[in-house]
């Protein structure tokens, strides 16, 4: 069974929030912000497969903010919206904040439905995997245990039959 894919919007404009918030409501569990500052926090809470931050924001741009998330979820895929970038920024999300995808305003809906399920795909491969890894090293763990007793059996024939 596939857990619920947690997305955190972080966008200033509180009309952009809810409007992302209702077009994925059905599919996605969301939670959002108006700050950075404030998500950070929410962040040190909650764990999220899926972050999508707007670039413009007072205090502490995406940019900012989805640097500074890497150290709190390293593990989530970074979405960076905006109208106002450069190559410089651009560079900087892809390099220190190790952005997923870099989507420019104005965006149609199905831009950033594209965007967010390839993201769902990443996430459910890499849950998949992780699970296949513990399966195997249950299985190593309980194979190891198994060998061991096996050589206290042999141990204990050999010393029976001398």
């Amino acid at each position: 069974m596939k857990s619920t894919i947690k997305i955190f919007l972080v966008d200033d404009i509180e009309h952009n929030n809810y409007s992302i918030k209702s077009y994925f409501r059905r599919q996605y569990e969301i939670e959002f912000t108006n700050s950075g500052t404030v998500a950070l926090d929410l962040m040190q809470k909650s764990t999220f497969d899926i972050i999508i931050s707007d670039q413009k924001m007072p205090n502490m741009n995406g940019l900012e903010f989805l640097e500074k998330s890497m150290e709190i979820q390293p593990d989530a895929l970074r979405i960076l919206i905006t109208a106002h970038a450069d190559n410089i920024v651009l560079k900087d999300a892809i390099n220190l904040a190790k952005i997923f995808k870099f989507i420019p305003k104005p965006f149609e809906n199905s831009e950033l439905e594209t965007a967010v399920g390839t993201a769902v795909n990443i996430v459910n491969v890499k849950r998949e995997m992780t699970e296949n890894i513990q399966n195997l090293l249950s299985k190593i763990t309980l194979l190891s245990v198994e060998n061991e007793a096996l050589k206290l059996e042999i141990m204990a024939l050999k010393n029976l039959s001398q």
